[in-house]
């Protein structure tokens, strides 16, 4: 039987999945596992890559993200172990995205079938945050995280604070002002005046938002999502749908590509969910890195995130 490393973050989401909820199962089922929780200080000192046959991951994006941020830092790439993730955070973007195991037990009916998908991520020029997952960008989404920590907002379950931050979202999109834009997508220009630029490598973005249908982590590109100065109010209508429940739709300016150059007229800018100052008008430069990670896919497609 394989050996499982598993990575858990007891806080995240309503932090209901127990350390004995995960191991006991696995144990059962005849697995060998290794716990880390993400509270140790001790986690990733002690974490070996060498000795696993799987990594499971069970927290929300920010673990997801932490955990392959150590795996590259132990040469992930040498030896690409198969990771599964149990999705246990608020918007679970990324878990969403990867078609994770919603629970122990699918987990167990598919650890042994599972197929495999490939995850490319975005190389960038910046000096201390030089890769993402998720997406990149500038405009609304970078405002709305700052607006986020300064009201400190904050809510009783991860629901309640996707629906407080689609709130928010909804209100600033009207009044934020456009800021122009220098794009090259490929070598070919994209400028213009945008209340939002972002660099996705995967659907949605923020708080469940669904901002990208065509991007697929594993295709080796990115989809460039834009909202120009005239689409500033119907994006807000788009916003207010998705928070009545409906199923919305709008048609941002997409554009596909592999080596990306950006200059936006502001200073801040979001590396998956961390939050940057840059000089204003600094050039940054993202190019893809093709099939970096390699995540379990549920054989039991019924299932869902």
């Amino acid at each position: 039987m394989p050996l499982i490393q598993v990575i858990h973050n007891p806080g995240a989401g309503d932090g209901e999945l127990s350390k004995e909820a995960i191991i006991s199962p696995l144990e059962k089922a005849g697995y060998t596992c290794v716990y880390h929780s993400t509270k140790s200080l001790l986690t990733w000192k002690a974490f070996n890559l060498e000795k696993s046959d799987v990594i499971l991951i069970a927290g929300g994006d920010g673990t997801v993200r932490k955990t392959c941020k150590v795996l590259l830092e132990k040469n992930y790439r040498e030896r690409p172990v198969p990771i599964a993730v149990l999705p246990m955070g608020t918007a679970n973007n990324l878990s969403k995205t990867l078609l994770p195991f919603p629970d122990i037990t699918a987990l167990l009916e598919s650890i042994g079938s599972a197929s495999v998908t490939s995850f490319g991520i975005g190389l960038t020029n910046l000096p201390d945050k030089n890769f993402f997952m998720e997406s990149f960008g500038y405009g609304i989404f970078p405002f709305l995280m700052k607006e986020m920590k300064n009201r400190k907002i904050s809510a009783n379950t991860p629901k309640e604070e996707v629906t407080a931050a689609l709130e928010l979202l909804h209100e600033l999109v009207l009044t934020y002002p456009p800021r122009h834009c220098e794009l090259i997508v490929d070598e070919v220009p994209f400028s213009g005046d945008y209340i939002m630029a972002e660099i996705m490598n995967i659907k949605s973005i923020g708080p469940n938002l669904f901002i990208s249908p065509n991007a697929d982590p594993s295709d080796d590109r990115f989809e460039v999502v834009l909202v120009p100065t005239e689409k500033k109010q119907q994006f807000a209508d788009y916003i207010s749908r998705t928070l009545d429940g409906n199923k919305a739709t709008f048609e941002f300016i997409e554009h596909s590509g592999q080596n990306i150059t950006i200059i936006w007229e502001g200073t801040h800018v979001h590396i998956d969910d961390e939050l940057l100052k840059l000089e204003e008008n600094t050039a940054v430069n993202i190019r893809i890195e093709q099939s970096v990670f390699r995540f379990l896919v549920p054989a039991i497609k019924s299932y869902t995130a």
